[in-house]
């Protein structure tokens, strides 16, 4: 091992000491919480219950979980049912993720370039990135999700450089988890459908058979929660959005990709 690995190791062990030291700093009074954070520990503890995953209306009608994905507050159902109190495990559940993510990101890009100086680097803007710590320091599915994006993006890479059909198994799965814990995994579906069409294995109708029998398990699940919602009514998340709003909604976002952008700087 050269004197720049040896260097580079001392850093990394470092900065992964640092992330978890700030993570429990920063969550030293609980995880930050917001309106979603109640109806996530609400139907968390009534799945626990054994009454579903239900919430409670301030009508006093009971629904289905519809307006957020459902894999959130069953990982809470889970720490529930072990002894844990959900706050405490998301809490910890958020060190656990933020190191898990810098691992990823300093694993990827080591691979990607051989360089030890450029994990070193990408890993203290990820340390000190306000809006970073910001996001894996609440109650909310943030943390679950980038770190589950993550990995799908880190085994789906690892399937188009060895061609291992597990991790392309595994991939799909993680994509599925993604949908089935923000709406906006959609997204791990488009990359995982793209990634396999422009640089799977084999000639293009191989790859687009590979395609669709990764998206049809990708999707799989997202369906069946679909499905069981459409019995009571109901669809997944909510859609009141006129011409209008969504004019507005536009103007409000750009303002706010400005700010996160900006907010990324250390």
């Amino acid at each position: 091992m050269s004197r720049e690995a040896r260097l580079a190791a001392v850093l990394l062990m470092g900065i992964g000491m640092t992330a978890v030291l700030m993570g429990v700093y920063a969550t030293d009074w609980g995880p930050w919480v917001e309106s979603d954070s109640v109806e996530y520990l609400e139907s968390a503890r009534n799945l626990a219950s054994g009454r579903g995953l239900i919430t409670e209306r301030a009508s006093g009608r009971i629904v289905p979980l519809y307006s957020r994905p459902p894999f959130y507050p069953v990982l809470l159902a889970l720490m529930i049912g072990l002894g844990i109190d959900p706050v405490v495990g998301a809490r910890w559940l958020d060190v656990g993720l933020f190191v898990l993510v810098i691992a990823l990101v300093v694993g990827a890009t080591y691979r990607a370039t051989g360089r030890p100086v450029v994990p070193v680097l990408c890993s203290l803007y990820l340390l000190s990135a306000p809006a970073v710590l910001d996001g894996f320091t609440g109650l909310m599915t943030e943390p679950v999700f980038l770190a589950i994006v993550a990995c799908q993006i880190v085994a789906l890479a690892a399937f188009l450089t060895t061609r291992r059909g597990w991790l392309l198994v595994l991939s799909s799965i993680l994509a599925a988890l993604s949908l089935m814990t923000r709406y906006a995994g959609a997204a791990s579906l488009l990359v995982l459908a793209l990634g396999i069409l422009l640089w799977g294995p084999g000639r293009l109708s191989r790859r687009i058979l590979l395609s669709i029998g990764s998206m049809v398990l990708a999707v799989a699940p997202f369906l069946v929660w679909t499905s069981y919602l459409a019995r009571s009514g109901l669809t997944p998340g909510v859609y009141d959005l006129t011409l209008v709003d969504a004019r507005q909604a536009l103007v409000t976002a750009r303002a706010s990709l400005a700010t996160a952008y900006w907010s990324w700087l250390p």
